[in-house]
């Protein structure tokens, strides 16, 4: 009985991963559509934040999933990674990142290659340990989930949240919660805080589009 207990246990670990990872792979195509648009518009200028938040995180993970020896993290924050690098790089190409932008962007690809590279090749061995990758994955996801509300002010003052997507909100909201729970199943507080946190502010972003709706609206005041 024990063993089936177990056998049970582990299934369903292995299914909440599968999961997670299907939903993490969604979450990082959710801004496809609204690149593809960008890069279409001429004369039109993005923030990159959002999209250097994204790779960043993804790049964490997937060393953090490779130091705790766990494929599923790893894997689908590999797969993440390459997606959002295509973001940025097609951005890039499109020009809608202004000149100080791209050097910011340049360098901070230039410093994430030069980290993986030293990984792959051990220089780092000892330096980087789990726990410190562990709380720098905290700050990045929270980072990345925080990203959108950086309009958060206009969004009260204009009543609309266009700046928000409501795709990229869902998707964060699923995956976050799918992570939060493979984390209690493997006792993982690293991979439980950031996705708990995740969750919430999701919520809020929903929340915020539910309220205010994603049209344009023209603010009036007072003369």
């Amino acid at each position: 009985l024990d063993k089936m207990t177990f056998q049970n246990q582990t299934d369903l670990v292995s299914l909440v991963a599968s999961l997670g990872t299907i939903l993490g792979i969604i979450l990082s195509f959710s801004p496809m559509k609204e690149v593809l648009k960008f890069g279409q518009q001429p004369n039109s200028y993005v923030e990159p934040i959002n999209y250097l938040s994204m790779h960043i995180n993804y790049i964490v993970w997937s060393l953090y999933g490779s130091l705790i020896e766990d494929n599923s993290i790893k894997f689908q924050n590999i797969i993440c990674a390459l997606v959002s690098l295509f973001y940025i790089v097609f951005l890039e190409y499109r020009g809608v990142f202004q000149i100080h932008q791209s050097k910011v962007v340049y360098v901070t690809m230039a410093c994430l290659s030069f980290v993986i590279w030293a990984l792959a090749e051990g220089n780092l061995q000892g330096v980087i340990t789990e726990s410190s990758v562990g709380l720098l994955g905290v700050v990045t996801t929270l980072f990345m989930c925080v990203a959108p509300l950086s309009n958060l002010n206009n969004i009260l003052i204009s009543k609309s949240a266009e700046s928000l997507s409501y795709p990229f909100s869902t998707a964060c909201l699923a995956s976050s919660l799918t992570w939060s729970i493979y984390g209690m199943c493997i006792s993982d507080n690293v991979v439980i805080i950031p996705n708990l946190i995740g969750c919430a502010i999701a919520g809020v972003q929903i929340f915020l589009i539910h309220k205010y709706g994603t049209e344009k609206k023209i603010v009036k005041f007072d003369v």
